[in-house]
């Protein structure tokens, strides 16, 4: 139980250091179809169905094509994305099939 002590400090030290349990995992990247977009947020519905909502930002949002970084401003509904989220905002969005 002396391992589980320690644990258990570890982890209330994050939390008041940073405001989060810090597991060594990265925030989980969406696939799926843009449902909205309006000029700070984005909804994402997966294929499951559930729908995800994320901040975004000109100045911190990058936009892909592929492998190449893009100037995109909106983006219509019924896009496929794949967002890669940090801290709950949209940091990358790669795009994967626009609607034709």
């Amino acid at each position: 139980m002396k391992g589980a002590g320690a644990y258990l400090v570890a982890v209330s030290l994050l939390v008041s250091v940073f405001g989060f349990a810090a597991t060594g995992f990265a925030e989980e990247e969406v696939v799926g179809s843009i449902v909205s977009m309006d000029k700070s947020h984005l909804t994402v519905e997966k294929k499951s169905g559930e729908k995800r909502r994320f901040g975004w930002s000109r100045q911190n949002t990058r936009f892909f094509s592929g492998s190449m970084p893009v100037p995109v401003r909106h983006l219509v509904p019924h896009t496929k994305v794949r967002v890669a989220p940090k801290d709950g905002a949209a940091d990358a969005i790669f795009i994967l099939e626009a609607p034709k």
